[in-house]
């Protein structure tokens, strides 16, 4: 399924995350992903976090 591009989109592979994030992509989703807001999206092997500004981005 493919994602949407924002303004400013952070992609992030879950590959990337399965291999680097403590916890994985189940762990990634439960503290991160979820409290972006409904604009984020994910497929099958991305996350996409929106943000209105790159700025915002920590």
């Amino acid at each position: 399924m493919p994602v949407c591009l924002t303004l400013a989109s952070l992609i992030i592979d879950k590959n990337a995350i399965d291999k680097k994030y403590k916890g994985g992509v189940h762990q990634f989703r439960h503290d991160y992903f979820n409290q972006q807001g409904e604009a984020s999206q994910e497929d099958d092997e991305i996350f996409l976090i929106a943000r209105m500004n790159w700025d915002e981005y920590d």
